[in-house]
């Protein structure tokens, strides 16, 4: 076929896809249009406004639930933190809603839920706030682009009070006393201070000679702190100590190495010999012991009242000779349930089967507990919501 002959026949469809196109729009009934959209809905003038839902006093703790597992959030959660303002006060937790850095709390007692800060921080990905409830650090955006806002929780307004800005945050986190513990990365390097939200001064902790790190902070500026490289299971890790006396290299080393630590003891898990196996550090002796069950470090915690550690783990967890890459990347996910790790006398106490408790699959991760060690506190990295689980009974 010719070429205009081809070119001819082309523009002749165009037009008549136009004519179609105008009669439809100009001339054809409006009950023939209206078919394509009648979905069948019941005639209603009554208009609709999505809204946030405020926090309005409503209870979203089943406080009639006497079990001592809990979920508390069913929106996610990227920080949080129990608060006591006294010793005679209720326990109140704090929480940092992903993606607005909106803060709320809840009451364990009457399960009612109030929200504290209504300041808006698009995109927020992580954040800490103080045990005593006053500051909170909120970090949002991605990459290079990434912002640290440091503000006081006010009781009279529903917004952060006196915001500051914290530029280059690699790390961060709260401390016992109120104040916060961050990192800033500068080229192929980290610095750490102790940063003092009611002045905003930062005294020099330490530096580390490489720029992809994990920090294990402690819960003092004072206290140990432990560094590795970002986990890899192709790349070899090793591990340190970190004070404001300088850095120091401990006797444990592996492919894809991680670790959880205290001023006593740290827990520690990499791939040997192509297996995902896991060790225990004593401090004072210098000691490197294998452990007989292997766990990921991160999802566990130390105790403050006692030698021991309490992690998720799997009943059969199938580690693979990628993790921890699998899990970080989403891959893989695993049924934990709660086990206790006694450092002292070496014994491991099952605390709870969490699928047959709650009828869920919980993947846990960010373990904190409380000043006393009654309740523990994690997220479900499935949904990014918030739990807690009484270890009162447990706490001898």
């Amino acid at each position: 076929m010719k070429r205009p002959l081809i070119i001819i026949i082309g523009v002749v469809l165009v037009f008549i896809l136009i004519g179609a196109w105008m009669y439809v729009l100009f001339f054809m009934e409006s009950s023939d249009t209206n078919t394509f959209a009648d979905l069948n809905f019941e005639n209603s003038t009554e208009e609709f406004t999505e809204v946030e839902n405020m926090g309005g006093g409503e209870p979203i703790v089943n406080v009639n639930d006497l079990s001592r597992l809990r979920q508390l959030t069913t929106t996610p959660v990227v920080g949080f933190q129990e608060v006591m303002k006294n010793s005679s006060s209720t326990p109140l937790v704090y929480y940092i809603s992903a993606g607005t850095g909106h803060i709320f709390s809840i009451d364990l007692e009457t399960g009612e839920e109030k929200r504290v800060s209504g300041t808006t921080i698009p995109s927020t990905e992580s954040g800490v706030i103080t045990p005593d409830g006053q500051y909170a650090l909120i970090q949002s955006g991605f990459g290079s682009t990434k912002e640290a806002t440091v503000g006081m929780i006010s009781a009279d307004e529903d917004q952060l009070v006196g915001e500051v800005t914290l530029n280059n945050i690699y790390s961060f986190s709260e401390t016992a006393s109120g104040t916060f513990l961050i990192a800033r990365k500068s080229d192929n390097s980290v610095s750490a201070s102790h940063y003092l939200p009611a002045s905003g001064e930062e005294v020099s902790l330490f530096s580390v000679p490489f720029g992809e790190v994990v920090i294990d902070w402690g819960t003092q500026a004072t206290d140990n702190h432990y560094l590795y490289p970002k986990p890899n299971s192709l790349l070899e890790g090793y591990l340190y100590q970190a004070s404001n006396k300088g850095i120091k290299r401990l006797p444990v080393d592996g492919f894809g190495l991680s670790a959880k630590g205290s001023n006593d003891y740290v827990i520690s898990s990499s791939q040997a010999n192509k297996k995902y196996s896991t060790q225990i550090l004593n401090m004072s002796e210098n000691f490197v012991s294998n452990y007989r069950l292997d766990v990921m470090p991160e999802k566990c915690v130390s105790l403050s009242t006692r030698l021991s550690f309490i992690c998720g783990i799997s009943d059969s967890p199938s580690y693979s000779q990628q993790t921890p890459d699998d899990w970080y990347q989403g891959t893989v996910s695993y049924n934990d349930d709660l086990l206790e790790i006694n450092l002292k006398d070496g014994v491991n106490s099952y605390l709870l089967d969490i699928e047959e408790e709650s009828g869920r699959i919980l993947d846990i991760t960010n373990l904190e507990t409380n000043q006393d060690d009654s309740r523990l506190y994690f997220i479900n990295k499935n949904d990014g919501t918030l739990w807690s689980y009484l270890l009162t009974e447990n706490n001898n």
